[in-house]
């Protein structure tokens, strides 16, 4: 057991949310908002450039999933977080991912875009494990659903984003999907502010053995707070015992932490089967069913749209009824809206139930993703968190480079409804992991969950 780790946690658990924890959550969360307008804007730019660079199903689907084969190199680099720190690996996975979303503006054909493509993943896929590990460090264990769900609504804002570049940019100029890519090298800008403003996690600095500089940054945050209250802090309880640094193995597959892991690979496999290819070939199924560029482009806006009130309704949610009910309870009524929605669209209904029930799928699927990003790093102990939470990345990383490959043979073999049935499959699949697998983590510190201490019931957070 360390025992300043131990401490530390429990000053942290027993200080309320305020204007600091607010503010990382913003700081974090914008670049949580680029990554989302890159995972998206693809479905666009691969639209255009069908047409463009005459682009058959089987191209556009390597295309699509290149930067998402990237990321499982990338997942395999957010472990470097475990060695380096949450804080310095955030920084450098995000100029990476900057420098190669410049470089895909001046792709000249479509191997070099797959290429530049397939490097940009490497920082993607480092840096979404390590934010949502990074704030989850931060933050007290009966306000981390909230935060950590609150954070992942940054992601549809750069969704939305991407859709209106789509619309104003790409379908009105033949070379808008290069300034479309330029616009993603923006986050490198958040590198000088992230210096100034992000700490570094006291969690894993107290693990690592920088005792001075983790109490340090624990007075800081109670200093903020302190003075934002105006009132003295809660006294510290107890904390948990924390484990001192294991093994990777032993950490991911010792103690009852096997159970877990393999509940979140195969939880992250499936659902980014079904999330990739749902929203990867969106804009190009709504043109195969008729529906102008711009139109498409216009629905898909629309459906990023509809991804963020059930992010927000979900993040409050995950703390009231537990993460389990709004993860797999999301992730089956994504399955059946994806059905309908697939039946809708082959049936050539109305422009009105089209984007209603793409609205639909939409609203589940938001929050059923929420919540992945809050309860995997939930799994795992501070110090191999990065790493376990990485790992299983890579299944997901994997599962979203062949969903729209998948899709890509499926569509011309099987039509539309064949594809949606592909997708609604993959949201029920990875529903079933964490209902027959899977823990409760609500209102549970941290280290209590990976130390398999006992996990609360519903009623008691």
């Amino acid at each position: 057991m360390t025992v300043l780790a131990s401490e530390l946690s429990a000053r942290l658990e027993r200080l309320p949310l305020s204007r600091w924890h607010w503010r990382m959550l913003a700081v974090l969360g914008l670049a949580w908002t680029f990554d989302g307008f890159d995972s998206t804007i693809i479905g666009a730019i691969a639209a255009a450039l069908q047409k463009q660079w005459q682009l058959d199903p089987r191209t556009m689907g390597f295309l699509i999933s290149s930067n998402l084969a990237g990321t499982v190199i990338g997942a395999l680099l957010a472990s470097l977080a475990d060695r380096l720190g949450r804080k310095r690996m955030f920084q450098w996975s995000l100029i990476w991912f900057s420098l190669l979303s410049f470089a895909c503006a001046f792709a000249w054909n479509v191997p070099s875009l797959i290429g530049f493509r397939f490097l940009m993943g490497f920082g993607l896929g480092a840096e979404l494990p390590i934010i949502a590990s990074y704030m989850g460090e931060l933050v007290p264990a009966n306000a981390r659903g909230r935060t950590q769900g609150l954070l992942n609504s940054f992601w549809p804002i750069g969704a939305i984003l991407s859709a209106a570049v789509s619309l104003l940019i790409i379908s009105s100029d033949g070379e808008g999907w290069r300034w479309a890519f330029a616009l993603g090298a923006i986050p490198a800008l958040l590198v000088g502010f992230s210096r100034r403003l992000l700490p570094e996690s006291p969690r894993w600095l107290a693990l690592r053995g920088h005792d001075d500089e983790a109490r340090r940054v624990v007075e800081h945050i109670e200093t903020a707070v302190r003075a934002e209250t105006g009132a003295p802090l809660p006294p510290v309880s107890r904390g948990v015992d924390v484990a001192p640094s294991e093994g990777v193995m032993q950490g991911l597959f010792g103690s009852g932490a096997g159970r877990r892991t393999i509940m979140l690979w195969g939880l992250l496999f499936f659902a980014y089967i079904g999330n990739a290819g749902l929203f990867g070939w969106m804009p190009t199924l709504f043109t195969n069913a008729g529906f102008s560029l711009n139109k498409s482009f216009a629905y898909v806006l629309i459906m990023q749209i509809a991804y963020i009130p059930n992010q927000v309704f979900g993040a409050y949610l995950m703390d009231k009824v537990g993460r389990k009910v709004v993860l797999a309870g999301n992730g089956l009524l994504s399955g059946a809206a994806g059905l309908v929605y697939g039946y809708v669209l082959l049936h050539q209904a109305s422009p009105e139930v089209i984007l209603l029930m793409g609205i639909v799928v939409s609203f589940f699927v938001s929050a059923m993703f929420g919540a992945i990003h809050v309860y995997g790093p939930e799994q795992y102990s501070t110090s191999v968190r990065a790493t376990g939470y990485g790992t299983a990345r890579i299944f997901g990383n994997i599962g979203a480079t062949l969903g729209p490959i998948i899709i890509g043979f499926v569509l011309p073999a099987f039509g539309t409804l064949g594809v949606f049935t592909v997708i609604s499959a993959s949201f029920v699949i990875a529903s079933a992991f964490v209902l027959i697998l899977g823990d409760e983590t609500r209102g549970v510190e941290l280290d209590a969950i990976a130390g398999e201490k006992e996990m609360v019931s519903a009623g008691q957070a």
